[in-house]
């Protein structure tokens, strides 16, 4: 998976044709960014929650059990967070930080501006990634 509008579009498509194992992909997800490796470089990272937060996005949609994403994604969130911020102060290079700093920050906005949680859990996320 890379940062690409197209390589995010064509998994969430993937994860929306196969919506009836809802549950099985958000644990796949969470693994994702919870697990990984810590070679894992900062735009995999990213590229990870692009695909989150689009699935998320369309969690609204009016497809059949569309919305089994959301409270599965929400719960692993903190700790996902925790972990981009650990890749984050892991990483010495300025450049990739800064960009990596944009990335999560302006996917943090968006989720702000749909409203797709309570703005204090989109708060605490940005305290725990900043922190």
């Amino acid at each position: 998976l890379t940062t690409s509008r197209q390589a995010v579009g064509e998994a969430m498509a993937f994860c929306y044709d196969h919506v009836e194992s809802a549950p099985d992909i958000s644990e796949v997800l969470r693994r994702s960014l919870c697990r990984c490796a810590a070679t894992t470089s900062l735009s995999k990272r990213a590229a990870r929650l692009y695909l989150c937060s689009d699935v998320l996005r369309n969690s609204s949609q009016p497809l059949r059990g569309a919305q089994a994403f959301r409270p599965k994604i929400q719960a692993f969130l903190p700790e996902a967070f925790t972990k981009l911020s650990a890749a984050r102060r892991l990483t010495s290079s300025k450049k990739p930080r800064d960009g990596f700093d944009q990335r999560v920050g302006a996917t943090l906005r968006a989720w702000a501006r749909w409203s797709l949680f309570p703005p204090a859990f989109v708060h605490g996320l940005e305290a725990e990634f900043f922190s």
